[in-house]
C-alpha cells in the first residue's frame, strides 16, 4: 500500500484561507444543520466521561490523561447524559480540540456541549471535526479574557462550515483512515519499545557506574542505600542538603499581575520541563526581574539539581546550568561544584525516583516532604573520580542516546505526517477512494514484538517522512 495519493481531478473554490478548495461534488453544510443540542441529566449510575483534547471522549476512571485535573463529585445527577454516537465538547478547550463523537455512554461536566449527529456518518464526522483542518474554526468562535478561558460561542459555533462527501465516500474515507492509522500505530509501538530496550540497556551500564566505579576490583561495603547497594570503599555518603549550597521551594508571581510576566527573560520552570531530560532547558514561562522583587520569585544560581515535588511526576529530576526560577511545584539544590560532578549526582539519584514515590503523600494531589528529599544519601568517590565515571559513562552511551534521539525524531515526524494526511484526506485534498478499495480484511490490533512488524512496513512508513 503506497503513501501518497493523487488529488481530486475537479475542485470549486471555498471562502476558508487554509483549505482553499474542496472537490467539485462535495456538500458545504453549517453545524447547525448536522447537530441538535441535547441536555439530558439525572443519570448519577452511569460512569465519569471526560473529553480531552488528543483522544476526545473518554471513561475518566481509567485514564491518567486527563487534562482537566478535576476532583470526582459525590453527585452526578446534575451531570450531563452521553449516549455512544452523540457529539460531546468541552466548551471552555474547544479552541484546543477537545470534543469529539463518544464510543461510551455516561456522563460528562454540566458545563460540557452535547448533540446528536444527524444526516452524517458519525465516524466520519468524528475524524474530520477532531483533525487540524477543522481546529482554527473553534478557535475563532471562542472568546475570551486569558487563552487558557476561552469560551466556545454556541452561535458562531453552528455557522461553522463543514465539508461533506457523499456516504459512500465518507465510508471509504473512514476506513481507509482507519487502516493507515492501525499500521502507523503498529509501526510507533514497536519504535517504542525498541526506545525502552535501548534505556534499559543504558541504564544498566549508568548504575554500574555510579554504584561501583571503574574498577571491578575494588573492595566493597554495604551502603545502606536502598536504591545503590554495597559501593567501593573508599566512597563517601552526604545528604543532598550537605552536597548543596543553597535548597529552596519555587513560587508562581499573582498572575493577575501582567508587569511580573511582561517582556521577561528570565526562564520560568515546571514540572513538564523537567520530564525525561538531562538538562533543563525548556521554560513554561519567561519572568521579568520585577517578579523576583515585587512578585516572590526566587533565583536559582546554576549548576542546580531540580526536583519535582507535587503531581503526577513526582521524583522526576534534571539540571539547570544557567539561572532561572520554578513553581512551587519544584525544589532546587544548588550544587557545590568543588565537591561533586552535576552529572554524578543526577545519574546517581534518579535511581532514587521509584523509592520517593512510594513516600509521597496518599493525597488526591501527590507531595513529597521535602525533608525527605533534602536528605537523599548519595555515595560518591573523590571529584576526579567521579569526572572520569562521567566520561566512561558518555562514552559507553553515547551510541545508545543517538539512536533514541533518532528513533524519538522519526515517531515525531511520523506523528505530523499522520496528522497532515488526515486533514489533507477530510478536506479533499487526497483522494483515497482507489486505495480504500484496494484495502485488505484487518483483525483487531494485539500486543506485538518489535520483530513482528516487517522491513517493508517500516520502509513504507519512513518513505512518507522524507522530504
Amino acid at each position: 500500500m503506497k503513501l501518497s495519493y493523487p488529488p481530486y481531478s475537479h475542485y470549486k473554490k471555498v471562502d476558508v484561507p487554509w483549505i482553499n478548495r474542496i472537490p467539485d461534488h462535495w456538500e458545504i453544510k453549517k453545524l447547525r444543520n448536522i447537530l441538535d443540542r441535547v441536555n439530558e441529566k439525572n443519570r448519577p449510575d452511569l460512569p465519569l466521561l471526560s473529553v480531552v483534547r488528543e483522544k476526545g471522549v473518554i471513561k475518566r476512571s481509567l485514564s491518567k490523561d486527563d487534562e482537566n485535573h478535576n476532583v470526582i463529585p459525590e453527585d452526578l445527577s446534575n451531570h450531563k447524559v452521553v449516549h455512544e454516537g452523540q457529539f460531546a465538547m468541552n466548551k471552555m478547550k474547544a479552541w484546543q480540540g477537545s470534543y469529539g463523537v463518544s464510543k461510551f455512554e455516561g456522563v460528562v461536566s454540566p458545563a460540557y456541549f452535547i448533540f446528536n449527529v444527524k444526516n452524517i456518518d458519525e465516524n466520519f464526522f468524528h475524524v474530520a471535526i477532531r483533525s487540524k483542518a477543522y481546529i482554527p474554526f473553534f478557535n475563532q468562535a471562542s472568546e475570551g479574557v486569558r487563552v487558557d478561558q476561552w469560551d466556545l460561542s454556541i452561535d458562531r459555533m453552528k455557522n461553522i462550515p463543514f465539508f461533506i462527501p457523499p456516504i459512500e465516500e465518507q465510508n471509504a474515507i473512514v476506513r481507509f483512515l482507519d487502516y493507515t492509522d492501525r499500521r502507523i500505530k503498529r509501526y510507533i509501538r514497536a519504535k517504542q519499545k525498541l526506545i525502552k530496550l535501548l534505556e534499559e540497556e543504558k541504564q544498566a551500564i549508568i548504575h554500574q557506574a555510579v554504584t561501583r566505579g571503574l574498577n571491578p576490583d575494588v573492595p566493597l561495603k554495604q551502603s545502606g542505600i536502598e536504591w545503590v547497594g554495597d559501593i567501593p570503599e573508599h566512597w563517601e555518603i552526604f545528604s543532598l542538603k550537605f552536597i548543596s549550597k543553597k535548597n529552596q521551594t519555587g513560587s508562581t508571581p499573582p498572575t493577575t499581575e501582567p508587569i511580573f510576566y511582561k517582556n521577561g527573560n528570565i526562564p520560568w520552570f515546571g514540572p513538564s520541563s523537567c520530564t525525561n531530560v538531562d538538562y533543563i532547558k525548556q521554560p513554561i514561562r519567561f519572568l521579568s526581574e520585577f517578579a523576583f522583587s515585587d512578585g516572590n520569585a526566587k533565583m536559582i544560581s546554576g549548576p542546580a539539581l531540580l526536583i519535582v515535588i507535587i503531581g503526577a511526576t513526582i521524583g522526576k529530576m534534571g539540571l539547570l546550568l544557567g539561572n532561572g526560577s520554578t513553581n512551587q511545584q519544584i525544589t532546587s539544590f544548588e550544587l557545590k561544584i568543588n565537591l561533586v560532578s552535576p552529572l554524578f549526582v543526577l545519574y546517581s539519584l534518579r535511581f532514587s525516583e521509584k523509592w520517593l514515590a512510594s513516600t509521597a503523600s496518599s493525597a488526591t494531589i501527590p507531595i513529597l516532604d521535602s525533608n525527605i528529599v533534602k536528605k537523599l544519601p548519595i555515595a560518591f568517590p573523590p571529584l576526579e573520580e567521579q569526572q572520569k565515571i562521567i566520561m566512561n559513562i558518555e562514552n559507553q552511551t553515547y551510541q545508545f542516546t543517538n539512536l533514541i534521539t533518532k528513533i524519538k525524531n522519526d515517531l515525531s515526524l511520523i506523528q505530523e505526517y499522520r496528522t497532515r494526511l488526515i486533514a489533507d484526506v477530510v478536506t479533499g485534498k487526497l483522494d483515497v477512494r482507489a486505495a480504500a478499495a484496494q484495502l485488505p480484511e484487518e483483525l483487531e490490533d494485539e500486543e506485538i514484538d518489535v520483530e513482528e512488524v516487517e522491513p517493508a512496513e517500516y520502509d513504507e512508513l519512513e518513505e512518507a517522512l522524507e522530504p
